[in-house]
């Protein structure tokens, strides 16, 4: 999916996206307690160097909850134009997953050259972002067709 957007004017400049559970609503959070992370992979289609990260709060502050609210994020990675690349934000060690209230990722740059009129260079992103496969799927379709390939061969035998 295309994300296209502008970024306002600051220093650091960030965009967040969110991608899953309703935000705000203690009555409606995610339960990521059965995952060990979650990936997506980036492409970065403009013309100059973006930032990414993936991020996620767990826990909810307010009564009758009164949970701690964490916030976990992976590093901020640079993309150079036309550069991908994949981000994972591991679960391992992290509180509240079976209470998650909001979950994404953000986009940011920090150029400091003005493009006129106090404006900064860059400041509408332009990103691909694709889900990554789990490794269990990618398992399954490979087996899958190591099988159709036997198959063929079985079915086709090579002639000399």
């Amino acid at each position: 999916m295309l994300f296209v957007g502008n970024v306002n004017d600051g220093n650091p400049q960030w965009r967040s996206i969110g991608i899953g559970f309703p935000w705000g609503n203690p009555n409606l959070p995610g339960d990521l307690s059965g995952y060990s992370g979650y990936a997506l992979n980036f492409k970065n289609v403009n013309n100059q160097t973006w930032n990414v990260n993936l991020f996620m709060n767990t826990g909810w502050t307010d009564s009758p909850w009164s949970e701690p609210d964490n916030f976990y994020q992976n590093g901020w990675v640079a993309l150079a134009p036309g550069q991908s690349a994949s981000l994972i934000l591991n679960f391992t060690g992290l509180e509240n997953l079976d209470h998650v209230t909001n979950i994404g990722f953000q986009f940011a740059f920090n150029d400091a050259t003005p493009s006129g009129a106090g404006g900064f260079q860059g400041d509408q992103y332009h990103m691909e972002v694709t889900a990554v496969p789990e490794p269990a799927t990618m398992l399954l379709l490979g087996s899958g067709l190591i099988g159709l390939a036997a198959f063929a061969r079985k079915k086709f035998p090579h002639r000399e």
